[in-house]
């Protein structure tokens, strides 16, 4: 399993920050690799999200469980992939003050035995930092 978790500050309010990131369908207009995200469900505090990465000439299919705490945060599990076996994460929000958001991420999964390890590396210790910079850049100019 591989295991990361970072924070950021993002020059906005947690309420628009957490707008953004619970608009599951436009993920691919802030996140290069995304190749679809969309809404499958939303009932209450909880969602059903579909995405497609595109990483190193392999593409990654995947369905997440979401649990929303408005403003707060948002939880995930898998639900199903075609590469992932095991993904669990979620985004944590702190306000710091009224204009200024500490949005922490965090992120563990495995990935079905046969694919390289570096794959699940580079999603997240790599890919990580890069995905923060993106929703921070797409957040600010909001």
């Amino acid at each position: 399993m591989t295991q990361a978790s970072r924070s950021i500050e993002i020059l906005a309010p947690a309420r628009t920050v957490y707008e953004v990131l619970t608009d599951y369908d436009r993920y691919v207009d802030f996140f290069p690799p995304m190749r679809r995200s969309r809404l499958l469900s939303h009932q209450g505090p909880e969602a059903v999200a579909d995405f497609e990465l595109r990483l190193f000439n392999l593409t990654i299919q995947y369905t997440l469980l979401l649990t929303e705490e408005p403003f707060r945060s948002i939880r995930w599990r898998l639900k199903e992939s075609n590469w992932l076996t095991r993904v669990d994460g979620g985004w944590t929000l702190e306000a710091l003050g009224k204009s200024r958001t500490l949005a922490t991420y965090r992120q563990s999964l495995s990935v079905k035995g046969f694919l390289p390890r570096i794959v699940a590396s580079k999603l997240v210790e790599v890919h990580l930092p890069d995905m923060l910079q993106h929703v921070k850049q797409h957040i600010e100019q909001h």
